[in-house]
């Protein structure tokens, strides 16, 4: 490696160490959106259910939740125990774990994109697309596991892009911890230690990550010594046990889940953009007379969405539409790349400041949805 490359690798941590005070104005605004839906939007059922568990635990009654079926790992409940100690028996405070999770999803996305793309402008739009999307926003203002899973997922991602696979490993066992599913995200990480690094030390991530896994079964065991029920068992049990769908139900489920898919960013020119952009981006990939570490990063991200999306089309899960919030900030990535690459196409025509204007163009798409979310004007959250 010669002193021009070497320089290079020293200039950019600490250019973008200066970039990150740019994601502040963002998070203040990401803030602002997400704030109103937990002050006008009561309680789901679900949420109260995990309110009351959290009393449970901060009070002492019963520490292990052994006395009450249980179909989550116990990372939230403890959470929402500590919020309350804190700030009281209030709504507020139930939904605290999931709005501070929301608000690190912006900045962990941006840390992300950049870890993988190398490129500011790419790191940015991501962030935008997080802060501004409607199903984040909504989300993030609820008691539900799934953003505390999301934000635990995407610093495993973060970490392992990062060379860190201890920290990859402990973070993708909290995503666990934190919902069942955050099993999604050990393979995303595996994938993305692999891509960065074929030499990455893949034993210890795993190491890490079954250590947090095991603690999480030993805390059941104390339970089910108690005379309480797994929560896996409830889990799976809860779903009416998981299954293929068939042949009749292709329809029916697919219909539901695009359905639901359309919230994510609500945008017709951003949803658009992915849908042309997204094939464009695995055909450039694999058609390249020189693989880049970039392309084998558009072929995981997009493999991981797609795959993801196939197992809940499927596979009988319930058509509900928390279960695509992962989704969220890995389209985000793949939207800020696909932006990213316009902006050098679209070079040869303009001269100044194409970036600036194609990222400009989407804080302009997403502004309205957005709002509208922070009014709670979408059928989901």
């Amino acid at each position: 490696m010669d002193v021009a490359q070497v320089s290079l690798y020293a200039v950019r941590p600490r250019r973008w160490a200066r970039d990150r005070w740019a994601l502040v104005p963002l998070l203040l605004l990401a803030w602002a959106l997400r704030v109103p839906p937990i002050l006008d939007n009561r309680f789901h059922p679900d949420e109260a259910l995990y309110g009351y568990w959290g009393l449970l635990v901060g009070r002492g009654q019963d520490p292990c939740l052994a006395t009450v079926p249980v179909y989550k790992p116990p990372l939230l409940p403890y959470l929402v125990a500590g919020a309350q100690a804190l700030f009281g028996d209030s709504e507020f405070a139930v939904r605290l774990p999931g709005l501070a999770a929301g608000m690190l999803t912006v900045p962990l996305v941006a840390a992300l994109a950049h870890s993988l793309y190398r490129k500011r402008w790419t790191a940015a739009a991501a962030a935008v697309g997080v802060a501004l999307s409607p199903f984040a926003i909504l989300f993030s203002a609820t008691a539900f596991p799934d953003p505390l899973m999301v934000a635990l997922g995407l610093g495993a991602c973060m970490a392992a892009a990062r060379g860190r696979p201890g920290w990859a490993g402990l973070l993708a066992g909290l995503a666990f911890a934190a919902k069942q599913t955050g099993l999604v995200w050990l393979p995303l990480a595996l994938g993305v230690s692999l891509v960065q690094s074929p030499k990455a030390q893949i034993p210890k991530l795993i190491i890490c990550f079954s250590l947090v896994v095991g603690l999480v079964f030993i805390w059941d065991v104390v339970r089910m010594a108690q005379g309480a029920e797994s929560f896996w068992h409830m889990g799976v049990t809860g779903y009416g046990g998981l299954r293929l769908i068939w042949p009749h139900e292709l329809w029916t489920r697919l219909r539901g889940w695009i359905g639901l898919a359309r919230y994510l960013f609500v945008s017709p020119v951003v949803n658009g953009t992915l849908l042309m952009g997204l094939p464009a981006l695995v055909w450039s990939a694999l058609t390249r007379r020189h693989h880049t570490c970039e392309g084998f990063t558009d072929l995981l991200l997009v493999s991981f969405s797609l795959i993801y999306f196939l197992l809940h089309w499927l596979w009988a899960f319930p058509i509900w539409d928390r279960y695509l919030l992962p989704l969220v900030p890995v389209l985000a990535v793949l939207l800020a790349r696909l932006l990213s690459l316009l902006a050098s196409y679209a070079r040869l025509a303009i001269r100044h400041s194409p970036l600036f204007i194609v990222h400009c163009s989407l804080f302009v798409f997403l502004a309205f949805p957005a709002f509208n979310a922070a009014h709670s004007r979408y059928p989901v959250g």
